[in-house]
């Protein structure tokens, strides 16, 4: 009786075995070990009723059946980095490594994403400014989902509204939640005060307190509506800093902002948008704690927040319409943010004005694309503003295509956005940026011409213009303005083995008190050796003029690129970068690295 109630325990949980045995069969690692336990015990139980044994086989073709109709499904990818220098003149670290990892598991409905990043840090060595040494990063996070349920755990991001939080990085755990047209999202923990250490924003203002935060945004949203409330908080942890000399230097703040968000479509072809948001920053949590003269609740921000004499109450009103059609697109736009509007959930800098503008896009004679934004807009509109000036705003965006040889682009915007910089540095294709500003006109005007009918060889114009100002401690520097040039030329030639890319700038950059020069040759060349080995070379020389000095650079890079499968490869690289910053020309650095990925 005994053995036989075992086999009855043994017979209700087969599922389960049956399921784990494939599972793990499907790595050849456990295969030997496990058949030969599944066949144990069934040896083991090989005496039992006939009745028994037809219940097995039919448990194992269910389990076969429950498992082979590809409800589980693994994807992702791998990435592996190491480089170490052989020599180097900065006495630099000699080792470096980063790992990125993307893991998606799916089952039965049950979506898991997993992402993991980490390294020992890096160097960059810019051909302009001091070097940058970026810190260490170890960054783990992954969001299930099932369903209309989505977890958030570790290090995630989010989004609520420009002006409010808006996809900054915080470590901590968070929520989106969609049944039927109801949505919630939360997020509770650590929002990254975007640090050279975190490699996704990457930018020039740190603070040395641990900002706790918080955010909610709960409504109901459809295919042609949503309606929402939002609500953020964020305060940096005055205890969390050991140095208290730093207090004098980098004061604690805290934010509170709450939203408002209302979006419709009308017969497919109207679409109404309205956003309206408060937000209250205390920029010193050591100032005195004054009354608020006001009966109205939302200046006390329901209840979160407590003004202090460095605190300041600011708004943010959009509205948009559009129409849209076969054709294009047109619309109206106004915009009004007040004086000293910021949130510590967003890259929001520029307040004080509002604007009022027309879009449309068209396409005219099946070759001239355009897309456009036009208006007025009216700075210093706050009644203790001592300067007031209207100014026209535009964001005109056009493509001409002449003939299958020839065409044009075109783009011209005066509006302000923040924009991150990404410096060009002798060891980074401008992967790190390490900086941000606030952009106030951009034009970029290129043209690519065909040599041949098959365009195999191809020659490209370029000309930038760009003028920001420097953000520099969580704050706009307005006396300081970047005027960006940069004039290039490039001649390329594709065959079916041998690419060959060489290219020609002059770059201008003028600010404040530091006026630089530089004209930059590059040239670049990619061999196919075989199917799965190819060679790269690259080769670029700087000679630079600065205020101060003539600098000039040149940096050689040879790859070589095996594939070892569809979804593996490995890359080898060697870097030489020499200079004369320092005192004549001479060799930096040598750096060989090592670079493998997989994908599965």
């Amino acid at each position: 009786m005994e053995y036989f109630n075992t086999y009855k325990h043994f017979e209700k949980n087969f599922d389960i075995f049956i399921l784990i045995f494939f599972i793990l069969s499907k790595k050849l690692l456990f295969r030997p070990i496990i058949i030969t336990f599944v066949l144990l015990i069934m040896c083991n139980y090989s005496y039992s009723q006939k009745e028994y044994k037809k219940v097995i086989n039919e448990k194992i073709s269910n389990a076969k059946k429950k498992f082979n109709d590809d409800s589980l499904k693994i994807n992702g990818a791998l990435k592996i980095y190491t480089g170490y220098r052989i020599f180097s003149q900065n006495n630099s670290k000699p080792f470096e490594y980063r790992i990125n990892a993307n893991l998606n598991v799916s089952y039965r409905g049950i979506t898991i994403p997993l992402s993991y990043n980490f390294s020992n840090g890096r160097s960059l060595y810019r051909l302009s400014g001091p070097n940058v040494n970026i810190p260490k990063f170890n960054n783990l996070g992954f969001s299930p989902t099932y369903k209309w349920a989505k977890l958030h755990i570790g290090t995630r991001n989010m989004s609520f509204s420009k002006y409010t939080y808006d996809n900054l990085r915080f470590v901590g755990g968070g929520t989106e939640l969609t049944p039927g047209k109801f949505q919630l999202k939360f997020f509770s923990g650590k929002i990254f005060q975007s640090s050279l250490s975190d490699i996704q924003l990457a930018n020039n203002f740190t603070s040395p307190y641990k900002r706790k935060s918080w955010g909610l945004m709960t409504g109901y949203k459809s295919e042609t509506a949503e309606y929402a409330i939002i609500v953020f908080r964020a305060k940096d942890d005055i205890l969390s800093v050991s140095d208290t000399t730093l207090y004098t230097k980098i004061k604690p703040r805290a934010n509170t902002a709450v939203g408002l968000k209302l979006q419709q479509t009308i017969l497919e072809k109207f679409d109404i948008q309205f956003e309206r948001s408060v937000s209250a920053v205390t920029y010193d949590l050591f100032s005195k704690a004054i009354s608020i003269p006001t009966h109205m609740t939302v200046y006390n921000m329901l209840g979160l927040y407590e003004k202090t004499e460095s605190s300041k109450y600011a708004y943010a009103t959009r509205f948009s319409f559009s129409y849209s059609t076969e054709q294009g697109s047109y619309g109206l736009n106004y915009e009004h943010i007040t004086k000293d509007y910021r949130s510590l959930g967003s890259l929001i800098f520029d307040n004080n004005y509002q604007s009022y503008t027309l879009t449309g896009s068209h396409t005219f004679f099946e070759k001239l694309n355009v897309n456009s934004e036009i208006g007025i807009r009216e700075d210093g509109v706050d009644k203790e503003s001592p300067l007031t000036s209207n100014r026209f705003v535009g964001n005109i965006s056009a493509g001409y295509t002449l003939n299958d040889r020839v065409s044009f682009n075109a783009n011209y915007s005066n509006f302000r956005n923040v924009e991150r910089n990404y410096f060009q540095t002798l060891n980074s294709l401008a992967f790190d940026s390490v900086s941000i500003s606030l952009l106030n006109q951009n034009f970029n005007i290129s043209s690519n011409i065909a040599l041949d009918k098959d365009k195999k060889s191809l020659i490209t114009l370029m000309y930038s213009n760009q003028i920001s100002n420097r953000i520099q401690s969580d704050s706009l520097i307005t006396n300081s303005t970047l005027n960006n040039n940069i004039y290039t030329i490039n001649y390329s030639y594709n065959k079916e083995k041998i690419n060959i890319s060489s290219a020609i700038s002059y770059m201008q950059n003028n600010a404040e008190a530091f006026k630089t020069k530089a004209i930059i040759p590059n040239f670049a060349l990619t061999y196919k050796i075989s199917d799965k080995l190819n060679f790269k070379s690259n080769t670029t020389y700087s000679l630079m003029q600065t205020s101060f000095s003539d600098i000039q650079t040149l940096s050689l890079v040879q790859d070589l690129n095996y594939q070892i499968t569809k979804k593996q490869q490995l890359i080898f690289t060697n870097r030489l970068n020499f200079s004369s910053a320092q005192t004549k020309f001479k060799m930096l650095e040598n750096m060989v690295e090592m670079d493998y990925s997989l994908k599965f």
